[in-house]
Order: C-alpha cells, then structure tokens, then sequence
C-alpha cells in the first residue's frame, strides 16, 4: 500500500501510528537531502505535539522521529532549539531540559522502549 498518495489521510488521524508512517515516509524521501530532512523533521515534531497524546506516548513517538531521521549534530541542535517552545506548552507535561551544549529533550537521552540504545 502506497501511503504517500493517503498524506492528508495520516495527518489527520489520531492513530499515533500515522506520525510513525509520516516519519518514515519522509525520511525516506530525505536521505540524500539534510535541508528538506530538518524541515520535515520540525514538521513532524510540531505535528506529533499538536496532537495531544499522553506523555508517553509523545516521548516514545520522539525518539522515533528523532532514531528514523538523523541529521548532522550541530543541524540537530538547531531544530531541538525550535521544539523547546513547543514541547514545554504542551498539556501533555514534557518538558525539554538544556543541558551542555544544546537543548535536549528528555526523550532523546532515553533508550527507546524496544532497547536500542541512543548512538
């Protein structure tokens, strides 16, 4: 099944799933390009915290996005900066803590739930 012709169909579904789909999508669309990645990246973050889920549930769909598309350290940095704002609004409690050089969000120094560890 082709997901990508069903975008409008993802984005407006309450199924954490879709953000797991749309991350995929796009990160398969932007491996050779690190400037639509960062976009798509932030999309999909501020999207995934529109969305109202529990807290778990945003922290675990975070790491995903951030396991799935991975940019270069410093591009990283840059688009965790833009997401404090709005991560620490949301209803759903997180809060992203700065610590050393960047603003990290909790769910990125987490292992992901399944076991893999953070690189």
């Amino acid at each position: 099944m082709d997901y990508r012709a069903q975008w409008a169909d993802l984005e407006a579904s309450q199924n954490p799933f879709a953000i797991v789909v749309m991350a995929h999508l796009k990160a398969l669309e932007s491996q050779h390009d690190a400037g639509d990645r960062r976009v798509w990246k932030v999309t999909l973050i501020r999207k995934l915290l529109a969305k109202g889920y529990e807290r778990q549930q945003i922290l675990d769909l975070l790491r995903f996005i951030d396991w799935i598309m991975t940019l270069p350290e410093e591009v990283e940095r840059e688009i965790w900066a833009a997401a404090v704002p709005a991560a620490n609004s949301t209803a759903a409690g997180v809060k992203v803590r700065r610590g050393g050089k960047a603003a990290w969000p909790e769910a990125r120094r987490l292992p992901l739930s399944w076991g893999a560890a953070w690189a």
